[in-house]
């Protein structure tokens, strides 16, 4: 033992060992009396295997596969974890991250079915969309104008911006009905 501790000294670690029992107490008791865990263990002659860290059980991937299996048909987790030798969080962990797996997998894409030909399905109208956002812009700007949200520049920027998705709708509309004038 490298420090010597005082009768007083070694009653304040006993205390302070029981208010933080386990190995993480033993670090802070050993903090506190500024010496080394070792130093703890053999002034208050404790026995160092208590203290020691505990080697990790390694758990295969097909018994945690077995556990949550278990733990989905109902089987309590402290039994689980007692039988393979682990703490119940972490069964319960391995339950947490099953779910999220098994929520986060892209179902196959199911085989196509429809057998008609790309040409002969109808098309979506595109037109009929960029007319539906730009009468949406329009109400919108129109609010602002009401309400005075927007200055003059930000209004003739707005009107410039619609006069463009106006015309792009228009150009829409125009190769749809050229395409199905062609198609025909």
């Amino acid at each position: 033992m490298i420090k010597e501790f005082s009768p007083t000294e070694l009653k304040e670690m006993r205390d302070d060992l029981d208010r933080n029992p386990g190995s993480h107490g033993l670090s802070i008791v050993a903090q506190l009396h500024a010496c080394k865990k070792e130093d703890a263990i053999e002034a208050l002659g404790l026995d160092p295997a208590d203290f020691a860290r505990k080697k990790q059980v390694k758990v295969s991937p097909e018994k945690k596969a077995d556990a949550v299996e278990r733990a989905a048909k109902g089987e309590p987790l402290k039994s689980i974890a007692e039988d393979l030798g682990v703490l119940p969080v972490t069964v319960s962990r391995w339950v947490r991250e099953d779910k999220a797996n098994q929520l986060t997998e892209v179902p196959k894409t199911p085989e196509r079915t429809n057998d008609t030909p790309l040409a002969h399905r109808p098309a979506v109208k595109l037109s009929a969309v960029a007319e539906s956002y730009y009468d949406d812009l329009r109400t919108v700007i129109s609010y602002m104008e009401q309400t005075e949200l927007l200055s003059d520049a930000d209004t003739a920027l707005l009107d410039r911006m619609t006069e463009r998705l106006w015309a792009f709708a228009q150009g829409i509309i125009w190769a749809e009905e050229y395409t199905e004038r062609n198609a025909k």
